[in-house]
């Protein structure tokens, strides 16, 4: 019978073996693996970076989240130029928003999801989803915040001393239209998105 089978699995294309080497695997592992179609590139790619996810969570959420970061740079400096409050594109910026986002952006995104959704309490449902919109709208919110709009400021060029200074005429309004707008986002991520890719969308 083995010898059956070990010919049977030679004649098999190669990727059909990796795929086949892969799905067992995840299977005593726990883990699912999605299957799509070949001829399916975009749904192929999303696969992979959902497994990437799973076995690399950090890597790929830090990598993700500076690739975000670039893209979101970009698309603003691109307005301030159409505005014409801005000459030239500024390729610094860009890279300090690589640097944020892969190094410091992506693993306290990661750290911090992997506290909220792994410490144990007492409720479920969706007393729990409040429980989490709370904490994470009440103490990572505006420390992170206050982390960003800091290096904003530090990367327009402001010494530390303006930089305090612009925190606090600025600061309590960003972090009130925050309170206004992301709770009703962190309710849809917490319901519907899986926690490996929460980060993103954090």
């Amino acid at each position: 019978r083995s010898s059956l089978m070990s010919t049977s699995n030679a004649g098999e294309p190669s990727d059909v073996r990796q795929r086949n080497v892969a799905g067992e695997k995840a299977a005593k592992e726990g883990r699912r693996v999605i299957e799509v179609s070949d001829n399916n590139v975009w749904l192929a790619l999303w696969q992979k970076y959902v497994n990437a996810n799973k076995t690399h969570p950090l890597r790929t959420k830090c990598l993700t989240t500076g690739v975000l970061m670039a893209t979101g740079n970009c698309g603003a400096q691109a307005i301030m130029m159409m505005k014409g409050k801005q000459k030239g594109f500024i390729y610094r910026k860009l890279l300090a928003f690589v640097f944020f986002g892969t190094f410091l952006s992506g693993p306290m995104g990661h750290a911090w999801l992997k506290f909220l959704n792994g410490h144990k309490v007492r409720i479920k449902g969706q007393l729990l989803i409040l429980y989490k919109i709370i904490l994470d709208r009440f103490l990572y919110g505006p420390m992170f915040n206050a982390i960003m709009m800091s290096f904003v400021y530090k990367i327009s060029g402001q010494s530390w001393k303006g930089v305090f200074e612009s925190l606090k005429k600025t600061f309590w309004a960003a972090q009130v239209l925050n309170w206004k707008i992301w709770p009703i986002a962190q309710y849809i991520n917490f319901n519907f998105i899986p926690p490996e890719l929460q980060v993103k969308s954090l």
